[in-house]
């Protein structure tokens, strides 16, 4: 239940921030995006749900690019 708590509150919350028109609250999608892949992680893996864990992977490295372009390449640009 815990699992499926964290999928709803970072995974939700990341698509509706990913898709806000302001570059300010749209670079936290990733951050939320990220926080909710141990969480898909684990219910995956607790079920025994193999494609959704493969795909947690490629969730998983998806969010990490864009925490990498918001955040960490953000601040080499000048602006």
């Amino acid at each position: 239940m815990i699992g499926q708590i964290g999928i709803l509150v970072f995974g939700m919350s990341a698509i509706a921030l990913v898709n806000d028109p302001r570059p300010s609250v749209r670079k936290w999608g990733p951050v939320m995006g990220c926080l909710a892949q141990p969480f898909w992680f684990y219910e995956a893996f607790a079920n025994a749900q193999w494609g959704i864990f493969a795909c947690s992977f490629v969730y998983c490295a998806s969010w990490m690019r864009g925490f990498y372009f918001a955040w960490l390449r953000a601040a080499d640009v000048p602006q």
